[in-house]
């Protein structure tokens, strides 16, 4: 589904300011607009890791996210907000509506800003902002020990999660720990850059998922038994056959980054 299929939805429409294109729910369409087009009556976020956040309400009774569309890695450092003939904020605005659709617990998708200057194309994101900590701060606040029954829980809903996720023929480009948000108290799954919706991921690329999860929770030193609960959640580890080759890639993978961050300290 393209940009044109959604807006033959009817729930959202088409707006022009000069160079800017805009993509908006009809409903609340003027605040969502304004919020991604100029940043009034926002408020700027802790600074994330790939790009900046601002908050608004797009209803009286609703909060909403705004996300400058950022690279990451040492390619931000070159060209930072902009892509080269690339309307990667569109596509990322599509694969989330088509996750939402597919019945997955997101944020609700509420715009898309983007504008080209000659090859170059830049942009943001409107989403509806989750209230609750990302998985990681959820972890570090419900630190008991080794895996608490508390832990244990979270970990395999979130397993459950990401099991249906693939189910439903949705891969996850960046799975970590910082990419799920826990809201009322059930996990949900954000930043669906480069996200592929379609047909069931194939073994390969469902593992790249797990294995992806489990570095990140290494980097941030959570216990092996609470990547354990995750897979007990996803259909156990003994239902997963991960190719040795894959394990070993992300395993030294993880080593490279971790002497990587050492030399920086």
């Amino acid at each position: 589904m393209g940009l044109p299929d959604i807006l033959a939805s009817d729930i959202f429409e088409s707006r022009t300011t000069g160079r800017m294109r805009f993509i908006v729910r009809r409903e609340g369409a003027d605040g969502i607009a304004q919020a991604l087009g100029t940043a009034e009556n926002c408020t700027v976020m802790p600074r994330a890791e790939r790009g900046a956040l601002r908050s608004f309400a797009w209803r009286p009774d609703r909060q909403g996210l705004v996300r400058v569309c950022h690279r990451g890695g040492a390619v931000a450092c070159l060209l930072g907000e902009k892509y080269l003939l690339w309307n990667r904020p569109g596509q990322e605005f599509a694969a989330h509506w088509l996750v939402e659709q597919r019945g997955l617990p997101v944020p609700r998708v509420l715009g898309i800003l983007w504008e080209r200057r000659g090859p170059w194309v830049s942009g943001a994101l409107a989403t509806e902002l989750l209230p609750g900590p990302d998985l990681l701060a959820w972890l570090r606040a419900h630190d008991g020990g080794e895996c608490s029954s508390e832990r244990t829980r979270m970990l395999q809903s979130v397993g459950g999660l990401v099991r249906d996720m693939h189910q439903r023929g949705v891969w996850h480009a960046d799975l970590q720990v910082k990419n799920i948000v826990i809201a009322d108290g059930l996990p949900h799954l954000i930043d669906l850059d480069r996200a592929v919706v379609g047909r069931v991921p194939g073994r390969v690329q469902c593992c790249r998922n797990l294995l992806r999860f489990r570095r990140s929770l290494q980097k941030n030193a959570v216990p092996e038994a609470c990547y354990s609960a995750f897979m007990d959640g996803y259909g156990g580890l003994s239902g997963v056959s991960v190719p040795v080759w894959l394990d070993m890639a992300y395993r030294l993978r993880g080593k490279f980054s971790e002497s990587m961050r050492g030399k920086r300290t």
